[in-house]
């Protein structure tokens, strides 16, 4: 385990000396969607996770227990609500894991800004461990390549976000991503109080190949979380509070070489002038997010669980031009989230429940530069319910999990320049089932399967009444939320314990989407289908 503590205090290291630089808007959106991403319990502390936004997404299959190859899900002030003050309280275990993974998406049931294709490669570590009896840490590093090939029109690292505010250009060449990411959270406990900070800093690469138009891209993001927590009496009552902030920016230039393009900025439906790429295009994003959030923990009837609310306030401004004070584009959004998740031992084998549940409201409103007043607002929110039951395999012995998850998103959003909205609401059902088998005290392997059907309402206008680029750029998108589609995923998983605390988990999981319903004019419909897969080899250091 000593691997794994070197880890964390140099990850922690390194983002307290970066935290304050200038930095670029990566975010989470800086990776691809991938089946193999880690559960919402273990990434809910990162302080890179984004705040106030609700990214556009295509449907999917929920996300798979992984019996064997994580540990069961957890519930308290850390694991919940992301309070790093909570983390010696909750923390008892240690961990470490080394992985090297793959994945590819591919087809072409997608939105004009999703890649075509995309193949990476990842290699990531992550670890947590108490550092004597009043403190524990927990820290992560991963470095991806990324293939896109072909890209999209878009040349931004998230074309998707609640802001409309989005550069596009005519050209959709090969690309090539190198995001690396460094986090760390370390918490102390001080009597009945516990006090914690976690930092993060993450930065990406994005350049174009084999192209006369060449694009070169990039982005960095710093955040920051510190928190509170306080035991209240003797039945294990925790509260806490938290501030963060997430902050950055992102360039991104066009040059024409060998060959001419024409970009055009996305500030909503209405028609967006062109713009001639005939030497150099130049767009810089920026933004700031802070948030704060109250969150109590504790146990009822033997029932874990905890609650949390986040207030949260986001600001971007978009430029083109190489100057001070240059004109521009701005987004401002506000956010409330409330949450809670409940846990609770629901047999004598040890068969453990959990609920999360969260619900998120946003409201946004763009400007331009060269208008007064807001020409664009949004507002939206998401539902998130999921709930599930596991046994882990005893020796010799068959385990299980059984999931099910209800989504629901609601997105009105107006133009007021073009003078029309939409008004989406879509919902996501979904369910999950694996077995594992534990075929001695060193040998398991377990079998996944996961599916979701799409169901939506929308009132969304003609685009055959609309401009061209609505049409290219607009009108797929919104055909995709307005059609009913499905999703199933399966996976495998063998895990092979060389010792005690030391096992090799090998696994691989295949995703596929498709429509199953008529949309609008199906001459907007994508066709095909959305496939995704992933293979993962993982070394487990368990305490």
């Amino acid at each position: 385990m000593k691997l794994g503590t070197a880890l964390i205090v140099f990850g922690a290291l390194l983002h307290t000396a970066q935290a304050t630089a200038a930095a670029q808007s990566a975010g989470a959106g800086a990776g691809l969607p991938c089946d193999g991403s880690l559960p919402s319990w273990m990434e809910g502390w990162s302080p890179l996770s984004p705040a106030a936004d609700l990214p556009r997404r295509l449907p999917g299959a929920p996300r798979l227990p992984d019996l064997i190859a994580l540990p069961a899900p957890r519930v308290g002030l850390f694991w919940t609500a992301g309070i790093p003050g909570g983390l010696p309280f909750e923390l008892a275990d240690s961990r470490t894991e080394f992985r090297a993974q793959a994945w590819g998406i591919s087809g072409d049931y997608r939105r004009p800004l999703d890649p075509g294709q995309a193949l990476v490669g990842g290699l990531s570590a992550l670890g947590w461990r108490p550092l004597g009896e009043r403190a524990a840490a927990i820290g992560r590093v991963s470095f991806d390549y990324e293939s896109l090939d072909p890209s999209s029109y878009a040349h931004v690292l998230r074309p998707y976000p609640s802001s409309p505010l989005v550069s596009t250009d005519t050209s959709a060449p090969a690309v090539r991503r190198s995001p690396a990411r460094l986090e760390a959270a370390a918490g102390w406990r001080l009597g009945a109080w516990g006090v914690g900070l976690a930092v993060g800093y993450q930065a990406v690469d994005n350049r174009s190949r084999r192209t006369g138009l060449p694009r070169i891209g990039r982005a960095a993001v710093s955040g920051v979380r510190v928190g509170l927590a306080r035991t209240i009496g003797a039945r294990g009552l925790r509260v806490g509070a938290y501030g963060r902030w997430l902050g950055g920016a992102e360039t991104v230039s066009i040059a024409a070489l060998s060959q001419l393009g024409v970009a055009h900025e996305l500030k909503g439906y209405a028609e967006p002038e062109p713009i001639d790429i005939t030497a150099l295009y130049r767009r810089r994003i920026e933004h700031d997010t802070r948030a704060a959030g109250l969150a109590a923990a504790g146990a009822w009837h033997g029932i874990s669980w905890t609650l949390f609310a986040e207030r949260a306030r986001h600001e971007e401004t978009q430029s083109s031009q190489e100057r001070d004070d240059p004109a521009e584009d701005r987004w401002r959004a506000t956010a409330t989230t409330v949450a809670g998740a409940a846990q609770a031992q629901v047999s004598r084998r040890g068969a453990l429940a959990t609920v999360d549940a969260r619900w998120i409201w946003l409201n946004g409103s763009a400007e331009r530069a060269d208008l007064t007043g807001g020409i664009f607002r949004a507002q939206e929110s998401a539902l998130v319910v999921s709930a599930e039951v596991r046994q882990t395999p005893s020796p010799g012995g068959w385990g299980y999990a059984v999931g099910v998850s209800v989504r629901r998103e609601a997105r009105t959003r107006r133009d007021v320049i073009a003078e029309f909205g939409t008004e989406i609401e879509g919902w996501v059902h979904g369910a999950t089932l694996e077995f594992a088998r534990s075929y001695s005290d060193r040998v398991f392997a377990s079998a996944g399967y996961a599916g979701s059907v799409y169901w939506r309402t929308a009132t969304l206008p003609d685009p055959a009444a609309l401009s061209p680029i609505y049409q290219r750029l607009i009108a797929p998108e919104l055909a995709v939320y307005a059609t009913e589609a499905a999703a199933h995923s399966a996976a495998l998983t063998l895990r092979w314990r060389a010792s005690g605390s030391t096992s090799l988990c090998v696994q691989g999981r295949y995703t596929v989407l498709y429509p199953r319903g008529v949309g609008p004019p199906l001459e907007f419909l994508p066709d095909g289908n959305r496939v995704s897969w992933s293979l993962a080899l993982t070394v487990v250091l368990a305490g």
